[in-house]
Parts: C-alpha cells; structure tokens; sequence
C-alpha cells in the first residue's frame, strides 16, 4: 500500500476494514478513503502502540476506567503486550494522572 499525505499516519485499521468488509461504500467513504481520513473524523492519531495501533487517547481512557499499571493498560488495550518498546510511554502516562 502507497499512502501520499501530509504525513505518516494512517487511518485506524478498523475504520479502513469496515470498509473492505461491506460490499458498497458510499462516494463520502469513498472520498475518505483515497484521502485517507475517516469522513466523520480529523486526521488520525499519532500511536503510542505501533504494534497494535493504539493511540495516547485509547490508553488514556483506560487509564481513567481504572488501570493502574502497564500490564493492565495492555489487558484492555493490548498496548505494550508485544515488543514492549512503548512501555516507557505507558510509564510517564501513569505518572502524569494525578493521584
């Protein structure tokens, strides 16, 4: 796949097989699609999970239901459960909720 945009960052991946799951897309989906965007969303978010794609507002909010480690961040949200290499983000995420 070829992406040419204002950046690196693609569209999430359950928007994107959303749309290769259905048999038609609307000509707004379709736009959104070779642009790269959701049609009802701005530009997607930076990941702090490469791996699994999950961005800083994904782990926020699981922050707020209640975890409380980094292990738990990847229960719900897989981030950190593969190479491991964001756990140092996960970390200073923690860190920066007021307790």
């Amino acid at each position: 796949m070829i992406f040419l945009g204002p950046d690196h960052l693609l569209p999430a991946r359950d928007w994107l097989v959303s749309l290769f799951e259905r048999d038609r897309i609307t000509l707004a989906e379709r736009r959104a699609l070779l642009a790269g965007l959701p049609a009802e969303g701005g530009a997607p978010e930076k990941p702090v999970c490469v791996c699994f794609g999950v961005g800083e507002s994904r782990i926020r909010a699981a922050i707020d239901a209640g975890c409380v480690s980094v292990e738990a961040i990847g229960t719900a949200t897989q981030a950190g459960t593969n190479c491991g290499s964001c756990k140092p983000e996960l970390r200073a995420l923690l860190a920066s909720v007021p307790a």
